[in-house]
């Protein structure tokens, strides 16, 4: 059964495709980078019997570092050129520094791969021959892989007589996100185009594991670990349209 993730990407290509082959549209290749703040949001809730119930919590730890990005797409503006789409793909590494005020979490050091896909329309506030202004807003698709230099856990790792295998969650993972873009856009001398833009997750991929135990009809255990990583970028971006 096909998820959500990959209906999102089967509709991103499949666009992508039919835009390219069935409209006239210019090349871009580029690089973005700038400021990236995130969020490792730890989250532990229990609903066991009263009896032996834990206090729910969540923590959320904030990074703050950079990020760049190579891009590769097509552009496509109509009429008077007042409107247009793109489409294109990214790759990239950020990393950030994240520390904890309790100090039972220290100070973490994060690497993130990422790749993906984006769409976004363009709305031009001034148009000449050969050079333009205006707005975008669009959306777009991550993969990202964390790599932290320290692991940390949230979690029970195999803790008998309740249970044989890991229960845990940690910010060693992979997400996939879904992100709203938003930004300025101007292009110079009909080549040379030079953006400011904000990327805001609102969607985001929580993963989840759940320790559940039953005993005469009562659950006993019955406590859910999650951990998600969110984040807010900044940055500026240059791009030459062949």
């Amino acid at each position: 059964m096909m998820n959500w993730q990959d209906r999102v990407i089967k509709v991103l290509v499949i666009s992508f495709l039919a835009s390219s082959s069935l409209l006239w549209g210019r090349f871009y290749m580029g690089v973005e980078g700038g400021y990236v703040r995130d969020i490792n949001a730890y989250e532990f809730q229990d609903k066991s019997h009263a009896y032996i119930r834990e206090p729910s919590w969540k923590k959320d730890i904030v990074g703050n570092g950079g990020i760049a990005n190579l891009i590769l797409g097509t552009e496509h503006f109509y009429g008077s050129k007042y409107f247009g789409l793109r489409w294109g793909i990214f790759a990239g590494y950020g990393f950030s520094q994240s520390k904890d005020k309790d100090s039972g979490w220290q100070t973490v050091n994060l690497n993130v791969i990422s790749a993906g896909a984006n769409f976004d329309m363009f709305f031009n506030y001034y148009v000449s021959e050969k050079n333009m202004s205006g707005i975008f807003v669009g959306l777009e698709y991550d993969f990202l892989l964390l790599r932290p230099n320290k692991e940390m856990k949230l979690g029970q790792e195999k803790n008998p007589p309740y249970f044989s295998r890991d229960i845990y969650v940690s910010n060693k993972t992979f997400a996939n996100d879904i992100v709203a873009r938003i930004g300025i856009s101007t292009l110079i001398a009909d080549h040379h185009r030079f953006e400011v833009m904000a990327k805001i997750p609102f969607i985001v991929q929580t993963n989840i594991s759940q320790a559940v135990f039953t005993q005469d009809n009562i659950t006993v255990v019955d406590r859910t670990y999650s951990y998600a990583y969110d984040f807010i970028q900044g940055l500026i971006s240059y791009k030459y349209v062949f």
